[in-house]
């Protein structure tokens, strides 16, 4: 999966930390002596690599990005972007935080969308993948895995994934199977692992196991369930299912409630639908408590992503705003919120 450009420009991280462009430059003239923490040219900052990004983030107050975290991607429509989202995320997260801290995409969707678009393929009928862990069939996490970028790895998907639902018939197993991976995956990678988890487009076992994976989550770490939401009655509908249905399965087993954001995805202002969906969501009394304080605009880079496979960061020089808003979204599912990242 290519996340390039990995470095941040200055103007970047001065929008994310919320201070101005001349004091981050000020803050950053103490390592401009350090290559292995900043990219100059002539003198002047043009990347900061993500170690410095961090250590920069952690040092105003933005201490969850150095946390374990679990972000899962799930609702009950297609087209709303999930994937796609799951893939941005990913790489947002590689600019913003340290390289030695992995990051892990789980695909959990038996259309292997995510495997497709992260890694070229789908996982092969005799490679491991989420049904031969769920079966005892896996030794090590480590065989689930494949690498696609700078300390990031992914767990491919194919059709066999078709009968998770089927091996996963006993309750039990949607309490503690996708809990006993992500546990697993944390151990093997060591702290600071991110992991983001692409589910089937409706209501299945693996996606509700995933969902009480967040909540499951300890206390010094993050689990936040995500849900995109497509600009139509009918993405708006399917995302109220997937917020009930995630409070019903996360209180039935822990008796509080789901720890949830939704987005908008695809927010174009200039038109009454958007505007006018968006209107609806602020007045749904299921949604509107979960509502995430950023939307993912409408963008043609989008689809050139998707189309070579890779992130909106690849080209950014023609996404810069959606690379900014997947950043924002990033930060606030990790519970950055917007007040806590201005001095």
């Amino acid at each position: 999966m290519d996340c390039r450009p990995i470095a941040l420009r200055v103007t970047e991280l001065a929008r994310i930390s919320g201070i101005g462009k001349p004091a981050v430059s000020m803050a950053l003239k103490g390592v401009a002596n350090a290559p292995e923490k900043l990219e100059l040219a002539g003198g002047k900052i043009v990347g900061i690599l993500p170690e410095t990004v961090q250590e920069f983030l952690l040092a105003r107050g933005q201490s969850n990005l150095a946390k374990n975290s679990l972000i899962v991607l799930s609702t009950q429509t297609g087209g709303c972007g999930k994937t796609s989202s799951c893939i941005n995320l990913a790489a947002a997260a590689r600019r913003m935080t340290s390289r030695q801290s992995a990051i892990v995409l789980i695909d959990a969707d038996s259309q292997a969308s995510l495997s497709l678009q992260a890694s070229g393929t789908a996982a092969g009928d005799d490679e491991p993948i989420l049904l031969s862990w769920i079966e005892g069939k896996v030794k090590s996490v480590a065989d689930l895995l494949t690498q696609v970028g700078e300390n990031v790895w992914l767990i491919r998907s194919n059709l066999n994934n078709a009968f998770l639902d089927r091996a996963m018939g006993r309750p039990q197993l949607i309490k503690t199977a996708a809990t006993k991976l992500v546990r697993e995956l944390i151990d093997h990678f060591g702290a600071g692992t991110k992991i983001l988890v692409d589910t089937p487009p409706q209501l299945s076992s693996i996606g509700q196991s995933f969902i009480v994976a967040t909540a499951a989550m300890n206390q010094d770490e993050v689990g936040t369930l995500l849900v995109p939401i497509r600009l139509d009655d009918f993405g708006v509908k399917g995302a109220q299912i997937a917020i009930s249905e995630a409070n019903e399965v996360v209180n039935a087993f822990f008796n509080t409630s789901v720890k949830a954001l939704c987005f908008v995805n695809g927010f174009d202002q200039r038109t009454k639908n958007s505007v006018r969906t968006l209107s609806a969501i602020t007045r749904n009394p299921v949604l509107n408590d979960f509502l995430a304080p950023v939307a993912i605009r409408h963008s043609s880079e989008i689809a050139r992503s998707i189309a070579r496979r890779s992130s909106v960061f690849t080209d950014y020089k023609n996404a810069t705003t959606i690379g900014a808003d997947y950043m924002d979204l990033l930060l606030s599912a990790l519970g950055c919120e917007r007040d806590e990242r201005t001095e």
